[in-house]
């Protein structure tokens, strides 16, 4: 009888084995999948504790396999959604400011003024000038008195995005960390848009790879998140220039606001003029030309000239879709964060009609 008992456990004992070594073989798999399919941490987390809970509870496998389809989509989607954040304790406050602290980069090149530079074909008017390149016939007074075409609806109302996610400022032209490319600038946009009460959604998909394909990628990511959220009437695509002197030196656009160092700003507009439809251009010049108004009324030097182009830059897809560049090349990136502060608070005073 004793031998038979002794039997009976060693095979119970080789059946535990077998499930641990099978769950073990599982979680190896999962892992390397995780590795190369972005798989959420959290699956990870109750595949582990699956496999290395007691035999009783090892029915929790079922778990891995009856998670909710739309959490699994939404933990792995590659834009944020700019919530208004809970109180944080001290010590946290403390942390996520160590971890926003932007490093000083010291230029290289001088500041310069370029805010009242006219290029050619400009038309200025109510102390805006605007680089006509497409030479269309438009009244920038007419076009500032025009209504907002914008609705007073809920859900998510801004779409932050970039077209070229891997510009960035000194000391490098491209960079692949979102702390300190244009995504960080974009990032301050949505803060900014987001404490004066406009949802915001900030898409930080990266577009530029290949660059070639640059618009053609934003454009998908334009459309699908439309689609997601129909309620956007703003598109906000956020660039950096690059601008070079006579002798190749990179510049340094710089304005002197509220006793800080802020990169100018140049607004770019799309048109009809290359061939390609753009029903809206007007729509989105108009609100340019707004936000232009309120920067240099409140802002002054901070605005470079807007620059009206042949090209639509996918600006056809809302009523109010713009192009921001954010300084230049020969900025730091605090000069481009402390920017986008102040164009963002232009935005949001059009939208809120201050």
């Amino acid at each position: 009888m004793k031998k038979h008992r002794h039997r009976k456990s060693m095979v119970i004992n080789m059946k535990g084995i077998a499930k641990r070594f099978v769950y073990g073989l599982t979680a190896a798999s999962v892992t390397v999948a995780a590795v190369y399919c972005d798989i959420p941490e959290y699956i990870m987390d109750k595949l582990a504790a699956t496999v290395f809970a007691s035999e009783a509870d090892s029915e929790k496998i079922t778990e891995l396999f009856s998670l909710d389809g739309k959490d699994v989509i939404k933990s792995m989607m590659l834009y944020e959604v700019q919530e208004k954040a809970e109180p944080l304790q001290a010590a946290e406050v403390s942390k996520q400011k160590k971890e926003e602290e932007i490093p000083e980069v010291v230029p290289d090149t001088p500041a310069v003024d370029i805010s009242h530079d006219k290029p050619a074909n400009s038309v200025e008017s109510s102390n805006i000038i605007v680089s006509n390149t497409p030479k269309k016939q438009f009244n920038i007074n007419e076009l500032l008195n025009r209504p907002l075409e914008y609705s007073e609806t809920d859900g998510y109302k801004v779409l932050i995005i970039h077209t070229h996610t891997t510009e960035s400022y000194l000391p490098n032209d491209r960079s692949e960390n979102q702390a300190e490319n244009i995504v960080r600038v974009g990032e301050e946009f949505t803060n900014v848009l987001t404490k004066n009460g406009i949802k915001t959604l900030h898409c930080k998909t990266v577009h530029d790879a290949p660059y070639s394909k640059s618009y053609i990628n934003e454009l998908a990511s334009i459309e699908k998140i439309l689609a997601e959220h129909p309620s956007i009437e703003v598109v906000i695509d956020v660039h950096r220039d690059g601008l070079y002197n006579s002798k190749n030196e990179k510049l340094r656009p710089v304005a002197n606001i509220n006793g800080e160092e802020a990169a100018q700003v140049m607004l770019v507009c799309g048109t009809d003029a290359s061939g390609l439809p753009h029903e809206t251009w007007q729509s989105c010049f108009s609100f340019a030309l707004k936000i232009q108004s309120n920067m240099n009324k409140n802002y002054p030097n901070l605005a470079r000239p807007i620059n009206l182009r042949t090209e639509r830059f996918n600006t056809h897809m809302t009523k109010n879709s713009v192009i921001f560049e954010i300084g230049a090349n020969g900025n730091t990136l605090k000069e481009a964060v402390n920017a986008a502060k102040y164009a963002a608070q232009s935005i949001a005073d059009v939208i809120n009609k201050k």
